[in-house]
């Protein structure tokens, strides 16, 4: 996927994880869910300062999507993405 450069490219990734949480949170809340939605907005938040000050977090996999540029839905990258086409494994 196409990323611009690094900042910019965490400016996205903060934005949509931001959106996606404040969705979820208003979700959560009108089903009456106000624990579960404070913890939410509470973890993200504090995810989120992490990210845009050191570049990660505790629990990073869970941004996976938005660091990759993927769908809601769409499947995790795995190591065998990064390897090349014409690459051999021999297990023994």
């Amino acid at each position: 996927p196409a990323r611009g450069d690094g900042q910019e490219h965490k400016e996205r990734v903060l934005r949509e994880i931001a959106a996606e949480c404040a969705s979820t949170v208003r979700s959560l809340l009108a089903s009456g869910l106000v624990v579960e939605a404070e913890r939410l907005q509470l973890r993200t938040e504090s995810d989120l300062a992490d990210i845009a000050r050191e570049g990660y977090c505790s629990g990073m996999e869970n941004y996976s999507r938005h660091l990759t540029g993927r769908r809601p839905g769409e499947a995790p990258p795995t190591l065998l993405d990064y390897m090349p086409d014409d690459w051999l494994f021999i297990a023994v």
